[in-house]
């Protein structure tokens, strides 16, 4: 009888967990959509934040900014580091990545960030926006991707990644920003 009341407790407090998760989506998604994007120059914008990138992550994994072409762009700047944030923490931790370019090209309208981590398993790239989804075990909550898309959403900017595995391995993620009004 205590085994069958302490599997119940331990499903309500599942229950629980997974709907505070969904309340934090939703309330994630609404602050992100009520902060009006502004217009910025986007090599400034990186060039801003790549120093302020978390320094555990940064003394492993090398990065270059590289501007083919500078343009502007409408983001939600007071979120925007978190994408850049995200997309290095999982390149680090579950890329073991060591260098990581992020390349402007304004003539495209894109973001390139590509690091030369191990790669993401073909049958994975479908998931990796969806929220709750990870591969980092218990530890990982699978809310950074997710949150980088709602963030990215907020500003109509789109994205995209490729990967491969195995010799020449590398994650890429595209980020295509709409053209300003």
């Amino acid at each position: 009888a205590s085994i069958e009341r302490g599997s119940k407790q331990i499903r309500v407090a599942i229950a629980d967990v997974q709907s505070e998760l969904i309340r934090f989506r939703k309330v994630m998604g609404e602050e992100i959509s009520q902060i009006p994007p502004e217009k910025v120059r986007m090599k400034e914008l990186i060039e801003d934040i790549v120093p302020t990138l978390p320094k555990r992550r940064t003394s492993s994994v090398k990065v270059e900014v590289e501007c083919i072409k500078d343009f502007e762009a409408m983001v939600t700047r007071a979120f925007f580091p978190n994408v850049l944030v995200n997309l290095l923490k999982n390149a680090y931790l579950h890329g073991a990545a060591t260098e990581m370019k992020i390349a402007i090209d304004g003539s495209k309208r894109e973001v390139r960030i590509r690091d030369n981590g191990r790669g993401i398993a073909h049958n994975i790239l479908p998931s990796i926006f969806k929220f709750r989804f990870t591969t980092g075990g218990e530890i990982n909550e699978g809310i950074g991707l997710a949150l980088v898309k709602l963030i990215l959403k907020a500003s109509s900017t789109k994205i995209d990644c490729i990967s491969k595995q195995g010799e020449g391995s590398f994650t890429e993620f595209v980020m295509t920003f709409p053209p300003l009004p």
